[in-house]
């Protein structure tokens, strides 16, 4: 009997953070069309500022153990919670002195990085022992809870920003505790691990940079802008921004772990070829889909209160193409590269964002679009540097330290 195709699990993956994109996307809508723009920018700002703060928590922590596949214990959640803390603390410090949000806001925002951050090693610790299906239920949870929230905002009479950001803060606290209830209750007693501090180091300025390039767009435009052309970036980036996201999240969750896993050279080589053939037929299927469609939808379910030119759709399309770029090249050198690579990777990755945000506040003077293509130069900049130190381990054979 002949054997049916063997789906990617990148693509697997893709599909699972497609489904769970779509509560984000209609939450994006709900909120973008029941709230006024100024209520809906801050909504999305919040977003912003935790998942900057909350991914960066564990400092690098959560992809160690991909990496290595580290065993769960206690001491893993209370550094996870202790570095999530510092981080989210210092997000709601510039929520508060530098966006003059509200000081509930500016707690919840310190609140859902702290769980955040634990949710995130949880869904790790999965990831690291391929069993992607749990590993996806908690990392993909948050996007639920927010339609969850979107919902209840369009049934009641309250529009504040605080109603959604409370539900949003309550679902990491509920996925954190699941997750980490089941780790530690079916734990193996294993000998406590030693975190190698360099590569530890490595991994967080990876991430960090890495975050700050998802965010950087909503983090200019307030700035540089209005809160009215945040909100319609906000609008952008649910529907034409999420397929590409989607793809990223999918590449680099699976990809890492599989290499890592390669017992050959012409293994790692065969596996990036079918997952780069995959993910770009998907990529251009996705910018043609969002060129003819994303206009017309997002006219006919918002009743024309936002407008998506071409120029913005244009925009849209060559950052998320350069997005994807960057999953594949930062996903193998994450696996492959050695410390002193990887250091390389981090410094290599911090000069992406600093050329990018520079080029975002510049661009800026052209609108929405000018600030979305200084993005793409960052993504552009962070898929070169980890497709050259990536390239020699798929030459000849390495060591993978």
């Amino acid at each position: 009997m002949p054997r049916l195709p063997v789906i990617s699990p990148a693509l697997r993956a893709a599909v699972v953070f497609g489904i769970s994109g779509v509560g984000f996307v209609g939450a994006n809508l709900v909120f973008a069309r029941v709230m006024t723009p100024a209520d809906y920018a801050i909504v999305s700002l919040v977003i912003a500022l935790v998942q900057i703060a909350m991914p960066l928590g564990p400092l690098g922590l959560d992809t160690l153990v991909a990496r290595r596949a580290i065993e769960p214990q206690k001491a893993l959640l209370g550094r996870a919670m202790a570095t999530s803390a510092a981080t989210g603390g210092v997000a709601a410090l510039v929520a508060a002195f530098f966006y003059h949000l509200d000081p509930a806001l500016v707690l919840l925002i310190l609140a859902s990085s702290v769980a955040g951050g634990a949710n995130l090693v949880a869904s790790a610790v999965y990831q690291g022992r391929r069993r992607f299906g749990p590993a996806l239920a908690l990392s993909q949870s948050q996007n639920g809870v927010l339609a969850a929230a979107a919902i209840l905002v369009a049934l009641v009479a309250v529009r504040d920003p605080k109603l959604p950001c409370t539900v949003y803060a309550i679902g990491y606290f509920v996925s954190a505790g699941a997750g980490w209830w089941l780790l530690l209750r079916h734990r193996r007693e294993v000998r406590r691990e030693s975190l190698g501090a360099s590569e530890l180091l490595s991994l967080a300025g990876v991430t960090a940079a890495t975050l700050v390039l998802i965010q950087l767009e909503r983090l200019v435009i307030p700035r540089r802008l209005s809160l009215e052309d945040l909100a319609l970036y906000g609008v952008l980036a649910a529907v034409a921004g999420s397929p590409y996201r989607v793809l990223q999240q999918g590449v680099g969750y699976t990809l890492l772990p599989r290499l890592r896993g390669a017992g050959s050279l012409e293994e790692r080589r065969r596996l990036v070829r079918r997952e780069a053939r995959n993910g770009g037929a998907v990529t251009l299927l996705a910018s043609a889909g969002i060129w003819l469609l994303a206009s017309p939808l997002v006219a006919r379910l918002l009743a024309g209160k936002y407008t998506l030119t071409d120029s913005l759709l244009l925009a849209a399309i060559l950052a998320g193409v350069a997005k994807v770029a960057s999953a594949f090249a930062t996903a193998a050198a994450t696996a492959l590269c050695t410390e002193s690579e990887l250091a390389h990777l981090r410094h290599l990755a911090w000069l992406s964002l600093a050329a990018s945000a520079g080029a975002c506040w510049y661009g800026a003077r052209w609108g929405v679009e000018g600030v979305i293509c200084g993005a793409a130069i960052g993504w552009t900049g962070l898929a070169l540097a980890g497709a050259a130190l990536a390239a020699p381990h798929f030459r000849a054979r390495t060591t993978v330290m």
